[in-house]
Protein backbone atom coordinates (compact mmCIF):
# COMPACT_ATOMS: atom_id res chain seq x y z
CA UNK A 1 0.00 0.00 0.00
CA UNK A 2 1.03 3.32 -0.91
CA UNK A 3 1.20 6.21 2.11
CA UNK A 4 1.78 9.49 2.12
CA UNK A 5 2.99 11.21 5.67
CA UNK A 6 2.01 14.15 7.25
CA UNK A 7 3.84 16.09 10.09
CA UNK A 8 3.35 18.94 12.34
CA UNK A 9 5.78 20.19 14.55
CA UNK A 10 5.76 22.37 17.63
CA UNK A 11 8.57 23.51 19.93
CA UNK A 12 7.86 23.68 23.76
CA UNK A 13 9.88 24.87 26.67
CA UNK A 14 10.45 21.66 28.78
CA UNK A 15 13.71 19.42 29.43
CA UNK A 16 13.97 16.24 26.67
CA UNK A 17 14.27 13.68 29.71
CA UNK A 18 11.15 14.66 30.94
CA UNK A 19 9.68 14.28 27.34
CA UNK A 20 11.46 11.15 26.75
CA UNK A 21 10.44 9.42 29.89
CA UNK A 22 6.29 10.75 29.28
CA UNK A 23 6.80 10.03 25.45
CA UNK A 24 8.19 6.35 25.62
CA UNK A 25 5.29 5.15 27.91
CA UNK A 26 2.24 3.24 26.51
CA UNK A 27 -0.18 3.85 29.24
CA UNK A 28 0.62 7.74 28.60
CA UNK A 29 -1.13 7.78 24.92
CA UNK A 30 -4.38 8.07 26.52
CA UNK A 31 -3.26 11.39 28.13
CA UNK A 32 -2.61 13.47 24.78
CA UNK A 33 -3.43 11.15 21.78
CA UNK A 34 -7.21 11.21 21.28
CA UNK A 35 -7.01 8.39 19.34
CA UNK A 36 -6.00 6.17 22.26
CA UNK A 37 -8.98 5.32 24.27
CA UNK A 38 -7.56 3.46 27.36
CA UNK A 39 -4.32 0.91 27.97
CA UNK A 40 -5.01 -2.09 29.28
CA UNK A 41 -2.99 -5.28 30.40
CA UNK A 42 0.74 -5.90 28.90
CA UNK A 43 1.34 -8.92 26.44
CA UNK A 44 5.02 -9.23 26.00
CA UNK A 45 6.52 -5.80 24.59
CA UNK A 46 3.15 -4.78 24.34
CA UNK A 47 -0.25 -3.71 25.57
CA UNK A 48 -3.56 -4.24 25.01
CA UNK A 49 -5.45 -0.68 23.76
CA UNK A 50 -8.87 0.52 23.48
CA UNK A 51 -8.39 2.68 20.20
CA UNK A 52 -11.21 4.99 18.12
CA UNK A 53 -11.16 2.10 15.75
CA UNK A 54 -10.95 -0.86 17.70
CA UNK A 55 -9.02 -3.02 19.93
CA UNK A 56 -5.17 -3.51 19.25
CA UNK A 57 -1.60 -4.38 20.63
CA UNK A 58 0.60 -1.40 20.78
CA UNK A 59 4.23 -0.90 21.58
CA UNK A 60 6.85 1.93 21.64
CA UNK A 61 10.25 1.00 20.07
CA UNK A 62 12.79 4.00 21.07
CA UNK A 63 16.00 5.05 18.38
CA UNK A 64 18.74 7.19 18.31
CA UNK A 65 17.88 10.25 16.24
CA UNK A 66 20.59 12.85 15.68
CA UNK A 67 20.53 14.83 18.56
CA UNK A 68 17.03 13.33 19.69
CA UNK A 69 15.13 10.55 19.51
CA UNK A 70 12.40 8.73 17.41
CA UNK A 71 9.55 6.93 18.85
CA UNK A 72 7.66 4.77 16.81
CA UNK A 73 4.12 3.79 18.11
CA UNK A 74 3.42 0.69 16.34
CA UNK A 75 -0.50 -0.72 16.96
CA UNK A 76 -1.75 -4.35 15.57
CA UNK A 77 -5.12 -4.57 14.56
CA UNK A 78 -5.21 -8.04 13.82
CA UNK A 79 -3.25 -8.90 10.72
CA UNK A 80 -2.99 -4.98 10.26
CA UNK A 81 -0.28 -2.66 11.51
CA UNK A 82 -0.39 0.98 11.74
CA UNK A 83 2.47 3.33 13.37
CA UNK A 84 3.63 6.64 13.86
CA UNK A 85 6.30 8.65 14.63
CA UNK A 86 7.14 11.15 17.39
CA UNK A 87 10.81 12.94 17.03
CA UNK A 88 12.50 14.89 20.17
CA UNK A 89 15.33 16.89 19.32
CA UNK A 90 16.99 19.41 21.50
CA UNK A 91 16.18 23.02 20.55
CA UNK A 92 17.48 26.33 22.32
CA UNK A 93 14.13 27.46 23.50
CA UNK A 94 13.23 23.33 25.17
CA UNK A 95 12.23 20.63 22.37
CA UNK A 96 11.09 20.41 19.41
CA UNK A 97 8.31 17.65 19.06
CA UNK A 98 7.29 16.43 15.67
CA UNK A 99 4.32 14.31 14.90
CA UNK A 100 4.79 12.06 11.73
CA UNK A 101 1.88 9.96 10.53
CA UNK A 102 1.68 7.73 7.60
CA UNK A 103 -1.56 7.74 5.81
CA UNK A 104 -2.84 5.73 2.66
CA UNK A 105 -2.13 7.87 0.04
CA UNK A 106 -5.37 9.26 -2.15
CA UNK A 107 -6.80 10.56 1.55
CA UNK A 108 -9.34 13.06 0.39
CA UNK A 109 -8.35 16.69 1.06
CA UNK A 110 -10.86 17.36 4.13
CA UNK A 111 -9.32 13.76 5.74
CA UNK A 112 -6.04 14.74 5.62
CA UNK A 113 -7.42 18.87 7.10
CA UNK A 114 -9.21 15.93 10.20
CA UNK A 115 -5.65 14.47 10.72
CA UNK A 116 -3.62 17.49 10.52
CA UNK A 117 -6.30 19.45 12.93
CA UNK A 118 -6.07 16.55 15.76
CA UNK A 119 -2.13 16.50 15.65
CA UNK A 120 -2.04 20.45 16.61
CA UNK A 121 -4.45 19.52 19.47
CA UNK A 122 -1.96 16.51 20.35
CA UNK A 123 0.78 18.46 20.25
CA UNK A 124 -0.76 21.39 22.27
CA UNK A 125 -1.89 18.66 24.82
CA UNK A 126 1.90 17.36 25.05
CA UNK A 127 2.41 21.00 25.58
CA UNK A 128 0.33 21.38 28.40
CA UNK A 129 1.49 18.01 30.22
CA UNK A 130 5.37 18.92 29.96
CA UNK A 131 6.05 22.66 29.06
CA UNK A 132 8.10 23.95 32.07
CA UNK A 133 6.25 26.72 34.40
CA UNK A 134 8.37 30.14 34.53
Amino acid sequence: MTTQELSHAATIAAPIEAAQEFIGQVGNLPKWSRFFLGVDDPEGDSFHVRTLIGPARTRIVEQAAGEGNRYTIVSAFGEKTETADILLERHPAGIRITLVLNLPAGLPEERRTMFRTNMEAELETLKERLEVKL
